[in-house]
């Protein structure tokens, strides 16, 4: 099960948002230890956003993106990072 960033990262009709910034990814994430817990990688959340005004760093991340594909493959985690193109 994977979850998309919220987009926008602020309240809409009252509702509250649940991953908005890195540390609710993190959470997320760690609130259970499973290759079926994930993230959806979505770029267009970041850089086709108007609200955010440029203030996402891409390459971090990226980095981040990359760092976690390492370490699994390092781990032997066999959780893959799936990656879907247009």
């Amino acid at each position: 099960m994977a979850i998309h960033p919220d987009d926008p990262p602020m309240p809409l009709l009252g509702l509250p948002r649940v991953v908005s910034c890195e540390s609710d990814v993190q959470h997320l994430l760690a609130a259970v230890d499973s290759p079926h817990n994930g993230l959806t990688f979505c770029g267009g959340s970041f850089v086709e956003s108007d609200h955010l005004d440029g203030d996402v760093d891409m390459f971090r991340i990226v980095r981040t993106f990359a760092r976690e594909a390492a370490r699994r493959q390092r781990d032997g985690d066999a959780a893959a990072l799936a990656v879907k193109s247009p």
